[in-house]
């Protein structure tokens, strides 16, 4: 495995990194509620400046575009890339300049092989040190995230990914393909007005085209039906509302669009595994430590 220097891909894979819609969207909250930078790398067919220009942090950012700690940058990437490739967790280390990043395999898309990135922070004093000895100034090194925060950060992340992976597995599709517009505008739809009564029905209206067409076309171009679609991005909203002690779990079940706590509760565990009360608990104990 391998970051190119020179070149990048010819088709819509090599916009992964700097977010397709949804992602983009995504990346940006997490940097808000953690302060922990989240990426999404082609790993053995992206240029390494275009990683290193999407660097939340100008710290890692000019360290990464800088010879010779470009270098060095570089091989942390590639080794942490190698081992999270053969776990199924997030790999995490902290580099030759004091900062912690984790890496996780997502799987291969078109044959390459793409992986999520979070963190690039000082999680000790003595990263904190490191990275103030290279830049030889307090005010520009970057701040300390404690190691709880940091894990705290990384559990959100494996908490709520079945539902992030359904929904980068449908973003990547449609950018790696040629599609119908109106594929797009039914996800596009949904995303919009998760909170309504939606149902294929209504969907194909907004689209301009029968109801079969859409489910069919949908799930051909999609590898998911649309009802699944549809179920995915309210469990995703749901996920982050749960977070809070309030609202209830029925308030949340009917705020993100759903018509019963039964179908709720019955959709929430068959796309995450746990009902929602056990992800509560979770979620809350993993801040709260």
């Amino acid at each position: 495995m391998k970051l190119i220097h020179d070149g990048s891909l010819s088709d819509s894979l090599e916009r992964l990194g700097i977010g397709l819609g949804f992602f983009s969207r995504y990346a940006d909250s997490f940097w808000k509620a953690t302060g922990m930078e989240l990426d999404m790398v082609c790993a053995e067919s992206e240029s390494w400046e275009s990683l290193a220009r999407r660097v939340k942090s100008e710290f890692c950012r000019n360290l990464a575009l800088n010879p010779p700690n470009a270098e060095l940058c570089r091989g942390c990437f590639v080794d942490a890339f190698q081992r999270a490739k053969r776990l199924n967790k997030f790999h995490t280390v902290e580099c030759h300049a004091g900062q912690s990043f984790s890496v996780r395999s997502f799987g291969e898309v078109a044959g390459v092989n793409v992986l999520l990135i979070a963190g690039r922070v000082s999680t000790s004093d003595l990263g904190q040190i490191a990275a103030e000895c290279i830049v030889g100034n307090r005010d520009a090194s970057p701040p300390v995230k404690s190691a709880q925060g940091y894990q705290a950060g990384l559990e959100l992340l494996d908490l709520t990914w079945p539902y992030l992976r359904i929904r980068l597995d449908l973003e990547l599709l449609l950018a790696a393909r040629e599609f119908p517009p109106f594929v797009r505008r039914a996800c596009d739809y949904v995303d919009e007005c998760f909170r309504e009564d939606l149902s294929v029905v209504n969907v194909a209206a907004e689209c301009g085209v029968s109801e079969d067409y859409l489910s069919h076309s949908f799930s051909k171009h999609t590898g998911n039906s649309l009802s699944r679609y549809i179920a995915g991005v309210r469990t995703g909203h749901a996920m982050y509302l749960l977070r809070e002690e309030q609202p209830t779990i029925t308030e949340i079940a009917f705020e993100v669009g759903f018509q019963s706590l039964s179908q709720f509760n019955r959709t929430f565990r068959a796309l995450t595994g746990m009902a929602p009360g056990e992800f509560r608990r979770k979620e809350r104990g993993a801040f709260v430590k």
